[in-house]
């Protein structure tokens, strides 16, 4: 994919936890590591799928940050799929489908009628499990023991396999 050959290298957010995994946030589409064009798509489905749509709940379905959602919604405005119906809030607006809008979208449900969070890319996805791997501290039989110390169970199940 055009996308992946040009997107940079990820590295999970530092935290004040080293338990926590956590991506860091986004800021702009590019750091989605997904097509502009195909993210413009799922956001055009997901004002489709919502008759009270605004930059907040079409980020909300996505998955998204509402600073990468909006300018996605911003573009689907400008190419006439979309209006801007009012303001909810500060930088979230009101929209709705548009003739254009809807002829678009109706292609686009034949093709896939996925409506949804945006899916994450594979090379960031790869860099996490590779992380967590990296990362993960191993699993003790005194923590197992711990774990399952409120529970009353047979004798024979509570033996620890070798493995640990």
């Amino acid at each position: 994919m055009a996308a992946e050959a040009n997107q940079q290298t990820w590295a999970p957010a530092s935290s004040t936890s080293p338990d926590r995994h956590v991506p860091p946030m986004l800021e702009k589409v590019e750091e989605t590591g997904l097509e502009f064009g195909f993210l413009a798509d799922l956001t055009l489905k997901t004002v489709y799928s919502d008759t009270n749509c605004t930059t907040e709940r079409a980020a909300e379905k996505l998955k998204l940050p509402m600073a990468v959602t909006e300018p996605l919604l911003q573009h689907l405005y400008r190419e006439k799929f979309i209006e801007i119906r009012g303001v909810a809030g500060f930088q979230n607006h009101r929209y709705a489908m548009l003739d254009r809008g809807w002829e678009r979208v109706r292609r686009l449900l034949d093709i896939s009628a996925y409506i949804g969070p945006a899916p994450v890319s594979l090379s960031a996805y790869t860099a996490m499990i590779l992380w967590q791997e990296k990362t993960k501290q191993a699993i003790k039989p005194d923590a197992v023991r711990a774990a399952f110390s409120h529970l009353v169970l047979p004798r024979p199940r509570c033996k620890l396999s070798v493995w640990l």
